[in-house]
C-alpha cells in the first residue's frame, strides 16, 4: 500500500451501493431493532451501518497486514461500476425506454 494512502478500517458487508437503493436522500436509512419491534426506528448513516472492523484483512501470525486494502480496494472497485450499471439500469426503465446498452457504455462499464 502506497505511504500516502490511509488504511480502511471500517469495512461494509453489505455494500453501500446497494444500501443507497433503500434510501430517499442516499445517505440514510432507518433502521430497526430486530430485538424491539415495538421500538420506532432510529435514523442511521449508510456510512455507519453494515461494517465491521478490518473483516477482509487477514492477518499473519505478527499481528501485522498480510495486503492491506487489497480486497477492501477491489470491491470498491467492482461497487462502483456495478452502481454506474445499476443506476442507468434505474434511469432507462423510469423513462420507459428499453434496457439497451451502446458501445460507449459498455467500453465505460469494461474498465
Amino acid at each position: 500500500m502506497p505511504e500516502n494512502e490511509q488504511m480502511t478500517h471500517s469495512e461494509h458487508f453489505i455494500p453501500k451501493m446497494y444500501l443507497r437503493q433503500f434510501s430517499e436522500n442516499k445517505k440514510n436509512l432507518y433502521r430497526y431493532d430486530a430485538k424491539d419491534l415495538d421500538k420506532p426506528p432510529e435514523i442511521r448513516a449508510i456510512n455507519k451501518i453494515c461494517r465491521e472492523i478490518d473483516m477482509y484483512e487477514p492477518v499473519y501470525e505478527d499481528g501485522s497486514y498480510v495486503a492491506p486494502n487489497h480486497i477492501a480496494n477491489r470491491f470498491g472497485r467492482i461497487e462502483t461500476k456495478t452502481g454506474k450499471v445499476i443506476e442507468a439500469i434505474k434511469a432507462k426503465a423510469q423513462n420507459d425506454k428499453c434496457l439497451s446498452c451502446t458501445i460507449d457504455r459498455k467500453r465505460l462499464y469494461s474498465h
